[in-house]
């Protein structure tokens, strides 16, 4: 089983055709709801959720909330004979995780594979500033043993064959737990500040990004790379000074990492090893 959504987006559809999008939400939180009302607890999935559920990405297909057999987790599926719109990525299956993971380590010794996670992220960048509805972002070829840096023809986007999909995270929702301690890309347009620290231990300079979200401006994640990487990173001086000014500034940011709860699970952090990693516009 695929299990490729971790939330789903909830619409209500009123006038008939008029759909209103109310928010996504994750799968951890329709279970929990789903088992309430089975145990007859609370009523809110069947109120609220049920029949409301559709594809996070192309909002087009309707997503049913399923409990496995074997596992007895709950999962989230598209309905029989509805499918993704055109340019959603939603039709291709997941990379493994650990081919994502084999991809961002060691960046340093591997040009090929630094040059295809910054071309990924170069064009999450320009999807953000465009709207492009280009499948290249989300999209690589793979072998049974790793990533591709082939290049992917429409030939292959149609047959699908060896492609398969990135995990990618928009920053336009919430991190949740689905979103940490696997290996992923990250982009959107968010409030950022950066925070110069120093190591407690060697006291050595490093610099941490702290990313909110654009609408709310509640904390979403934190990412922190050395001064070497952050002076090669092209930071917008605007961005850059608000070391000082302590304010937020509105960016584009695409970065691929993986993210880490604190012990507090207050703080999300990730680390960024290699220029490649992170790209940030105003």
């Amino acid at each position: 089983m695929d299990n490729k959504f971790t939330e789903a987006a909830l619409i209500k559809i009123e006038n008939r055709n008029k759909q209103i999008i109310n928010d996504y939400v994750r799968l951890a939180d329709l279970a929990k709801l789903r088992k309430d009302y089975d145990n007859s607890i609370s009523k809110e999935y069947a109120e609220t959720y049920k029949n409301h559920l559709f594809c996070p990405f192309c909002k087009g297909p309707q997503l049913s909330l399923v409990r496995s057999s074997k596992t007895g987790k709950y999962f989230l599926k598209t309905y029989s004979k509805q499918v993704h719109k055109q340019d959603c990525s939603y039709k291709f299956k997941s990379v493994k995780s650990e081919l994502v993971d084999k991809l961002l380590i060691n960046l340093d010794n591997n040009p090929a594979n630094c040059k295809l996670v910054n071309s990924k992220l170069q064009s999450l960048i320009y999807k953000l500033k465009t709207n492009n509805d280009s499948l290249q972002p989300f999209l690589v070829k793979v072998s049974k043993s790793q990533i591709l840096s082939d290049d992917i023809n429409d030939k292959a986007v149609k047959t699908k064959r060896n492609i398969r999909r990135l995990p990618i995270k928009s920053l336009s929702s919430p991190i949740n737990e689905n979103d940490m301690n696997t290996a992923k890309f990250f982009y959107g347009e968010v409030n950022a500040h950066v925070d110069q620290r120093a190591s407690k231990s060697k006291g050595n300079i490093f610099y941490a990004i702290t990313i909110n979200s654009i609408t709310t401006n509640n904390y979403l994640c934190s990412i922190e790379m050395n001064k070497a990487i952050y002076d090669n990173l092209n930071i917008p001086d605007k961005l850059h000074n608000t070391i000082s000014n302590k304010q937020n500034v509105p960016i584009l940011i695409a970065f691929a990492t993986i993210l880490n709860p604190d012990k507090t699970n207050r703080f999300i952090d990730g680390n960024i090893k290699n220029v490649s990693q992170c790209i940030i516009i105003l």
